[in-house]
């Protein structure tokens, strides 16, 4: 039997080895970049569902507030 041949590596295999670590990192890139876009659309509608809800509690407090004043005149 003979011995298996040992495979050298070229040029070729390097350079192969440098794209797919070229197209692994850009990859990793988009995905980053996704996560954070998405992170700041939902930091948006969080915002605006909290300016929302404040405005209507304080519209509710404010609303209570003339219903008790006009109770004690009464």
């Amino acid at each position: 039997m003979t011995a298996p041949r040992r495979k050298s590596l070229t040029i070729a295999t390097y350079s192969r080895i440098a794209i797919w670590l070229a197209l692994l990192f850009i990859a990793s890139g988009y995905a980053l970049q996704s996560v954070q876009i998405n992170l700041l659309t939902q930091s948006d509608v969080d915002s605006a569902f909290s300016e929302a809800v404040a405005s209507q509690a304080a519209q509710a407090l404010k609303t209570r507030l003339d219903d008790t004043q006009r109770l004690q005149l009464a």
